[in-house]
């Protein structure tokens, strides 16, 4: 009896061992496993857009086609610009023009003939100036009257002055413009020659370059219409992916700003190491869900950006993502 006893004893702590084992491995597989997050695949992007009224040429891309930094995509064109350019041309041409005559300064004929001025004012004066010394020595002699005197005097002095001026315009003409003036009608070439430089610089506007490599999703006029200022002609996803996701509060922990995490793509079958770039709270108005009423408590929505930490190519733009919390 007491064998059979004992033979019962250990079969039982036997069946006792195997539940609890049984239990274990149990509670090991039915562990709840991290919920993936869902969100999608976005791509940094860019319009292309003229700075100038003008109309559509050609395209020279297509929707779909990757393109590459420098590449032309569009060719427009703009008569009121080619026109404007005319006119800016001239303008700096006649300014160069005064600009030379001032740095130049006056012809050696026009200085030439006033020194010829300046020497018959000279021999004027001279005749005057003889003629007023014999008259005064005569008048204080008392041999010609005073009214005599007083017209060789005014003679003389008129002589004086028109020596001496007949001398500064000579002066002037020798000498050229003043440096004020020289520095103003350099200045006014400039501004002229700037004014041919943004002329151009708006012509360069009117073909179109690709700023950043990626794929043409969208091409907006067709060739020969009219494209206002800043109307977008094409739009562009660049190669720089980023995945946004709406997470509610109680979806956060274990997402925090800087963190790395890991993104699975269904569509192309591949799991991307990413660093959280940005996490924001969207609002009240726009994302708020109460849960009071179940003995929780309100929950807000909350964006979330991340950035894969390596280029990865074949993802498009609102491809599904899944964001794997460990």
């Amino acid at each position: 009896m007491r064998k059979i006893y004992k033979s019962r004893t250990i079969i039982i702590g036997s069946v006792i061992l195997l539940l609890l084992a049984v239990s274990i491995l149990v509670g090991l597989c039915l562990k709840p496993k991290a919920e993936p997050l869902q969100g999608e695949a976005d791509m940094e992007d860019y319009r292309v857009s003229s700075k100038v009224p003008s109309r559509v040429v050609r395209i020279c891309v297509k929707e779909g086609q990757r393109v590459h930094k420098g590449d032309t995509l569009a060719i427009l064109e703009s008569p009121e610009l080619d026109a404007t350019l005319s006119e800016a041309v001239s303008s700096y041409e006649a300014q160069r023009a005064r600009q030379d005559l001032v740095d130049n300064g006056n012809r050696q004929e026009q200085i030439g003939r006033q020194s010829q001025i300046v020497n018959q004012a000279r021999s004027s004066r001279e005749l005057a100036e003889s003629t007023y010394r014999r008259f005064k020595a005569l008048y204080e002699e008392g041999v010609v009257a005073k009214q005599r005197y007083d017209e060789t005097k005014s003679a003389y002095e008129s002589a004086v002055a028109g020596e001496k001026a007949a001398m500064e315009t000579y002066k002037m003409l020798r000498d050229g413009a003043r440096e004020e003036e020289k520095r103003a009608a350099k200045a006014v070439t400039e501004r002229s020659r700037s004014n041919i430089n943004q002329v151009e610089a708006l012509k360069h506007e009117t073909v179109c370059i690709a700023s950043a490599d990626g794929v043409v999703t969208e091409i907006m006029p067709e060739v020969g219409e009219l494209v206002s200022t800043g109307a977008p002609i094409m739009n562009i996803d660049t190669d720089n992916v980023k995945f946004t996701f709406f997470l509610k509060e109680d979806q956060l922990p274990g997402v925090a700003l800087g963190q790395r995490v890991k993104i699975y793509v269904p569509a192309v079958d591949k799991t991307l190491d990413c660093r959280v770039s940005v996490l924001k709270n969207l609002g009240n108005f726009a994302a708020w869900k109460a849960t009071r009423t179940m003995g929780q408590y309100d929950l807000k929505v909350f964006e979330v950006q991340a950035k894969p930490l390596a280029k990865s190519s074949g993802i498009r733009k609102e491809m599904s993502a899944l964001l794997i919390k460990d």
